[in-house]
């Protein structure tokens, strides 16, 4: 008995039902309609966008956590570490970056000044501006502070699998042209 193909079946090159398909239904997951397709891979990559999100955030969360704190808590520790890796920065260059007041920042620095961490410098270029430098106590916490992190996250690279190791590789690789864009 010969069936005929119903109106919802694939049809194959001449308009009849394509034998492939007979007897199978759509994938749900690969709609025939090109707005329903973009309309998947929207929320797709809404869904990525926000694991990515997340993700991201939960690690800079646990970097933040294994800064040192102590007399210095976590907005000094962090001028410390843009100082450091940056070079010589001004007030409203550290502001800006941490998207603070400059009086918060300028506070901040202070206590960095009182506690030895940092000093005062005028620009090499423009001697009216003033640079945020660090002692060589504030670059040995930063440092210190610095290699915990890395060593942490370093560690948990290592204990992937390669294939794991590969995957990350190519998302560090995105990542760094997203940022790009």
């Amino acid at each position: 008995m010969e069936r005929e193909a119903s109106p919802a079946s694939p049809t194959g090159p001449d308009g009849g039902a394509d034998e492939a398909f007979a007897g199978t239904t759509a994938d749900p997951a690969d709609p025939a309609d090109p707005a329903d397709r973009a309309d998947l891979a929207d929320r797709a990559g809404r869904e990525l966008g926000q694991d990515l999100r997340r993700s991201i955030a939960a690690i800079y969360r646990r970097f933040r956590s294994l800064r040192a704190q102590g007399e210095l808590g976590e907005s000094a520790t962090e001028v410390l570490a843009a100082i450091t890796a940056a070079g010589p920065l001004t007030l409203s260059e550290l502001a800006d970056r941490d998207r603070v007041a400059l009086s918060t920042i300028s506070q901040t620095v202070n206590r960095l000044e009182k506690l030895g961490y940092v000093v005062r410098e005028p620009d090499r270029v423009d001697r009216r501006r003033v640079r945020i430098v660090p002692t060589d106590a504030g670059a040995a916490i930063a440092a210190s502070d610095r290699e915990k992190r890395h060593a942490w996250f370093d560690r948990l690279i290592a204990e992937l699998d390669p294939a794991d190791r590969a995957a990350l590789e190519r998302s560090a690789r995105i990542l760094r042209e997203l940022a790009e864009v």
